[in-house]
């Protein structure tokens, strides 16, 4: 009995495994056309177009990349553009002009360093210096007392043309401390210290020279309670105490402030002495 193979059944089948036209597998014969169309670097009918390879002229209006083939002339580096790759790698200096980085900058010129900052002169003012001013007459309520220790500080500023203005300490009706800062009072401006007890007041301690205070300008007041007395201070510098005269001191229960002046801070706070 002959055998009988699939393959004798199904019959010659030239395009079933085997190379007609000696193509590569899946490639048209000679001659024919690629049913795809052109495939890249490709004319239409299958031939290369010149530029598309190393060894082929560039041809007018072909794009690749500068340099990438034979007939493009190099072309200069252009810069690291901004990005998210970063800054250029080391010992490359970046290409300057629209889209570049800038030119490294140059340090300053003039001799040496820039020389550290400077503070600020005058008063200190604090942040709640910028707050708005505060309402005049003013009292600050002290709950147990203007005792030893006891710092109070204003901030504040003088109007143009001011008259005077007063700090009193209270003890209910009585005045405990007064400080009367006076610009219209002749023949020299004067800081008047004196206590009011039973409406009834005591003899004046004036000072006249130094007179801290100047019409238009900023000022910081801080006075300081001791055992002793009250030690007053203008921009930093002592200037004048005022010996108790009102006891006990735990019985000055606020502190208020009128006159021509502008505040924009006043506080309490708590110190050894």
């Amino acid at each position: 009995m002959d055998e009988f193979s699939l393959a004798d059944a199904m019959g010659p089948n030239p395009s079933a495994g085997q190379n007609v036209g000696n193509t590569q597998p899946g490639q048209p014969a000679a001659g024919q056309q690629n049913p795809w169309g052109p495939q890249p670097g490709q004319f239409p009918g299958g031939q290369p177009y010149p530029g598309a390879y190393p060894g082929w002229p560039a041809q007018p209006g072909q794009q690749g990349p500068p340099g990438a083939y034979p007939g493009w002339p190099a072309q200069p580096f252009q810069g690291w553009g901004p990005g998210p790759w970063g800054p250029p790698p080391p010992g490359v200096q970046p290409a300057t002009g629209p889209g570049q980085f800038p030119p490294p900058a140059q340090p300053a010129t003039g001799p040496g360093p820039c020389p550290p900052a400077q503070p600020a002169t005058g008063p200190t003012v604090t942040p709640a210096a910028v707050v708005a001013p505060l309402k005049i007459p003013f009292s600050l309520p002290i709950g147990e007392g203007f005792l030893p220790g006891s710092l109070i500080t204003c901030y504040g500023e003088l109007p143009p043309n001011p008259k005077r203005f007063a700090i009193d300490f209270h003890r209910g009706n009585d005045i405990a401390c007064h400080i009367n800062v006076r610009f219209d009072e002749p023949p020299a401006k004067v800081i008047v210290c004196n206590s009011m007890v039973r409406d009834i007041w005591g003899s004046e301690q004036r000072l006249t020279n130094p007179f801290p205070f100047a019409p238009g300008s900023p000022f910081e007041l801080k006075l300081l309670c001791t055992d002793q007395m009250v030690k007053v201070a203008v921009n930093g510098q002592h200037v004048l105490d005022f010996k108790h005269r009102v006891q006990p001191l735990h019985e000055i229960k606020s502190v208020g402030i009128h006159g021509d002046v502008k505040l924009s801070s006043v506080k309490r706070d708590m110190m050894k002495v």
